[in-house]
């Protein structure tokens, strides 16, 4: 993998039963343009209770995909206004998910770009998660 480019993902969460969190690193990854879609890919840094994971973003006209590969894994759709089940792989079992995209933006430009997603993920039918995710990335000028 080609990296490129230098990623900032700052992820701001609540959730009634434990309250408001906020998660925040930067990185190295690959923009990679084909067949008429943007892909992202970074590994994220381990986080104390899983290894680094290696993530993959793809840009495809109304919808986002991110698809988590790791400790755990996971494939989210984020559709503005659309509700996607999904299941998040554990090594023990599985927990069915579904995820609500309240917003989603992209913007980018020759020197980088942006990814703002606002979703509501619940949790087995009862809990939920109201997040706010943004990614920044800029181009690594290799001269």
């Amino acid at each position: 993998m080609d990296e490129n480019i230098l990623i900032s993902i700052e992820s701001k969460h609540y959730q009634k039963e434990t309250g408001n969190y906020k998660e925040a690193f930067s990185c190295k990854g690959s923009l990679i343009y084909k067949e008429n879609r943007v892909y992202i890919r970074y590994t994220e840094p381990e986080n104390g209770e899983e290894r680094p994971a290696a993530v993959t973003l793809k840009i495809d006209g109304k919808n986002i995909s991110m698809m988590r590969s790791g400790d755990a894994n996971s494939h989210f759709v984020f559709e503005q206004g659309v509700h996607h089940p999904t299941r998040y792989l554990l090594s023990y079992g599985s927990l069915l998910m579904d995820i609500y995209t309240k917003k989603l933006a992209t913007q980018n430009n020759e020197n980088g770009g942006k990814i703002h997603i606002c979703y509501t993920l619940t949790v087995e039918e009862k809990e939920q998660v109201e997040t706010d995710f943004t990614l920044t990335y800029k181009l690594i000028n290799n001269n």
